[in-house]
């Protein structure tokens, strides 16, 4: 009878080592692709950080006075307003997606507590049932991750664009006024 209980309890072992085992390689190529995958996010998020602050530098250096403005024709007052439209769009723009990122990250957190939880649970050869779901749930996590950064990126970079392009215009803008009135001026100092 003692045989038979020992045979029982290391065939039990031995069935819980193969299970912890099956899942080795995929909680190690999880664990490696996720720590890639939170490099990237974390970099982003950076990126889109400074962009923000930049965004925000170039803001203030953007504020036309009244005096300013009264020296546009309606013309450039017109456009004046358009281009400030526009930077609040394209700014509320990059706030929102600074939101998103923001929630994105807490998220990722919450979910490598997960992973965290497969590794130690892998360490100790104590894996439950719900192995493996968690690791398709994060692996799915993993390509989502990516394909977020791809499409924050891409708007990232439309914004960037549309927000040069609305700051050259605003140079221009104010660079057209001084000469009008610097020609102006210079006419009606001669006559």
């Amino acid at each position: 009878m003692k045989k038979i209980l020992l045979a029982a309890v290391a065939g039990l072992i031995l069935v819980a080592c193969n299970n912890t085992a099956k899942f080795k390689a995929p909680i190690e190529s999880l664990a490696t692709q996720w720590d890639s995958t939170t490099t990237v996010v974390a970099n982003f998020a950076t990126m889109l950080g400074q962009e923000i602050a930049n965004v925000q530098a170039m803001t203030s250096g953007m504020m036309v006075t009244e005096e300013a403005k009264a020296k546009l024709d309606e013309a450039g007052k017109a456009k004046l307003a358009e281009l400030e439209s526009g930077w609040a769009t394209e700014s509320a723009g990059l706030n929102a997606a600074n939101d998103e990122v923001n929630a994105f990250v807490t998220s990722w957190g919450e979910k490598t507590q997960k992973l965290n939880a497969l590794k130690e649970g892998l360490a100790a050869g104590k894996l439950d049932k719900e192995t493996d779901a968690t690791i398709a749930e994060l692996t799915t996590a993993v390509t989502d991750a990516g394909t977020s950064v791809a499409a924050w990126t891409e708007k990232l970079n439309a914004a960037k664009t549309k927000l040069a392009e609305i700051a050259k215009q605003h140079g221009e803008l104010f660079a057209a006024s001084m000469n009008s009135t610097s020609t102006t001026s210079g006419k009606k100092k001669g006559n």
